[in-house]
């Protein structure tokens, strides 16, 4: 199997794809190999749906009011573990 290696600064390589910030303005070591159809074809339609697979919920402040309670003996010592008190 071939495969090409390079060393590329991480600030071009951040025009291209994503990378952490600690990956900037150091020099990084690439490593291609050609990759199976079935494989390459697979991640095309993963591609695609990506934005619907990243797509988080925004959270909303309050939506769980009043769907949560404490029992009035929450803070109550419990029965048995009086030693450890």
């Amino acid at each position: 199997m071939e495969a090409i290696k390079q060393i590329i600064d991480g600030n071009i390589l951040s025009s291209v794809m994503d990378l952490p910030s600690s990956f900037l303005n150091r020099k990084i070591e690439i490593l291609a190999y050609p990759m199976e159809e079935k494989i390459a074809s697979g991640l095309a339609v993963m591609e695609k749906h990506k934005k619907y697979l990243e797509k988080k919920p925004t959270p909303v402040l309050g939506c769980a009011k009043g769907k949560m309670w404490f029992a009035d003996d929450f803070d109550a010592p419990l029965e048995g573990f009086e030693e450890y008190m």
